[in-house]
């Protein structure tokens, strides 16, 4: 085998390595957009806290948890979780009264173990969306 071909071996490899890697993330990002749209059927005048409640369990717990999360035990384990772990602050829904336009952010991180090694990397996501109510 010739010296370009080793290249290109090692580069697909290095290819299909950070897509196994990075993507699951990214595709669980849809996910947390596909939950704020759902969090927008509450409508307009629900509490703040309905909505925040609504994007939180749907990423976070029970049967439609996505993803997963790294938490750390009291004796220093880390443990991958189901669910993104995401706090309800950092889930933050803004009205304007006067256009009955109601905005959801959503910020937060995601770590990714970096395979076979045991080192991490953050990756930080952040998803704004409006919806019109008039």
């Amino acid at each position: 085998m010739t010296i370009s071909t080793w290249l290109f071996i090692i580069a697909a490899l290095g290819v299909l390595y950070a897509a196994v890697v990075y993507v699951p993330p990214f595709v669980d990002n849809m996910s947390v957009k596909e939950a704020v749209e759902v969090a927008f059927l509450r409508g307009f005048t629900s509490p703040d806290d309905i909505v925040v409640q609504d994007v939180t369990l749907k990423l976070n717990g029970g049967p439609t948890a996505v993803g997963y999360h790294y938490e750390t035990d009291e004796s220093g384990v880390v443990t991958e979780v189901p669910g993104l772990g995401i706090p309800p602050e950092g889930v933050v829904v803004t009205r304007d009264e006067g256009t009955r336009t109601m905005t959801i952010s959503v910020d937060y991180d995601r770590v990714v173990k970096l395979k076979p090694t045991n080192k991490y990397k953050t990756i930080h996501f952040h998803i704004e969306k409006s919806r019109d109510f008039r």
